[in-house]
């Protein structure tokens, strides 16, 4: 291929790795008309884009309102807040003390719901760490919903309930909740352990034994949905999986279940696209996620890290909201468990089917 053919190649898969339905579209035929995917160069532009990070720079952690970055003692009620432990687009953690007392036999944590600042989102969102703009259900489909105080106060209540209501251990325990200064807040025990994505990027995930961990988890998240079918977390990615001895325990569950109500939106707030490309609910979401997961451990490719919407219905055929599944079209060749991954993310299995392939 000539100079300006590549670049040509590169443009189109980078249409092909977005979000623009039409654009997919007409950026797959055109590989198609080049050669499709076996040929050499087409196939590994897409995989190298698919596995290349994005650029981004990190956003400030954010400051609670009222707490200067400066001040020695930041205090909510009756917690001390250390430093940040991530950051949001709607909301950030924090080292947490319990001055009183009470809730100091554990580790903890606080969250506290607001939105971050418009650079902020855009910034956690080129980097794939989240969709650009929450999302609300409206005739059939994903719309944007602009972020606001109350948004976060109502996603920040949504996670509390799921927490405290869980009957799991799968999930942090939850000690207290309330508003400070118009801001939500609740206080919840700090997991010892890193995040899947922290590993990732240390190279430590290399020697975790994913599928036996993720077996586990889909085998605790059945048990889970016998005792409540409609349960779901709706936001499963490495960074709310935390790598704890022998197991991993969950994070920011975004829905704490489907709505039983024939006809009612969803309950979905907001999940992260690269992990849900089709803003799937239920039980299918977690399954498809786990899948996209166990498919970047295996792979080191993310091909929807660009994708910053859901595939909305009017978009277009459910194949083509999945084509960037192609990058993985040679390692499945070669492992018959990636080969069946893919497939999983296209038609997610229930719980036990899924952990049953993993051995």
């Amino acid at each position: 291929m000539s100079g300006a053919q590549v670049r040509e190649v590169e443009r189109l898969v980078r249409l092909l790795l977005g979000s623009d339905a039409a654009a997919c579209g007409e950026a797959h035929a055109a590989l198609e008309a080049l050669g499709g995917f076996d040929r050499p160069e087409i196939h590994d532009a897409l995989v190298r884009l698919a596995a290349q990070p994005l650029a981004a720079s990190e956003p400030e952690p954010w400051q609670p309102p009222g707490l200067p970055g400066h001040a020695a003692a930041r205090v909510i009620g009756t917690f001390e807040l250390g430093r940040c432990l991530g950051q949001g687009g709607l909301g950030a953690v924090y080292e947490a003390r319990d001055l009183s007392g009470a809730a100091d036999r554990v580790p903890l944590c606080i969250k506290l719901a607001e939105p971050a600042s418009a650079a902020a989102v855009q910034a956690l969102a080129r980097a794939g760490r989240l969709a650009a703009e929450p999302w609300q259900w409206s005739d059939g489909g994903w719309t944007a919903r602009p972020a606001s105080r109350e948004l976060a106060a109502q996603v920040l209540e949504s996670e509390y309930a799921c927490l405290r209501d869980g009957a799991t251990d799968l999930f942090p325990e939850v000690v207290a909740a309330g508003l400070w200064d118009d801001t939500a807040f609740y206080v919840m025990e700090r997991l010892r352990g890193d995040d899947l994505r922290q590993k990732i990027l240390s190279g430590e995930a290399a020697a975790l034994d994913h599928r036996r961990l993720v077996r586990r988890l889909l085998r605790e998240l059945a048990a889970l949905r016998s005792r409540d079918e409609r349960f779901f977390h709706g936001d499963l990615k490495p960074e709310n999986l935390v790598v704890t001895p022998g197991r991993l325990r969950l994070i920011d569950p975004a829905c704490r279940q489907e709505t039983a109500q024939p006809g009612a939106p969803p309950l979905l707030t907001t999940g992260t696209v690269a992990y849900n490309p089709l803003g799937r609910t239920g039980a299918a979401a977690d399954t498809s996620a786990l899948a996209l997961v166990l498919l970047e451990l295996m792979t080191g490719l993310q091909p929807f890290a660009r994708r910053v919407r859901p595939w909305r219905v009017g978009d277009g055929p459910q194949e083509a909201a999945l084509l960037p599944l192609q990058a993985f079209n040679a390692a499945a060749e070669r492992d018959p468990l990636v080969a069946k991954l893919v497939q999983f993310v296209r038609v997610p299995p229930d719980d036990a089917s899924f952990a049953a392939v993993l051995g």
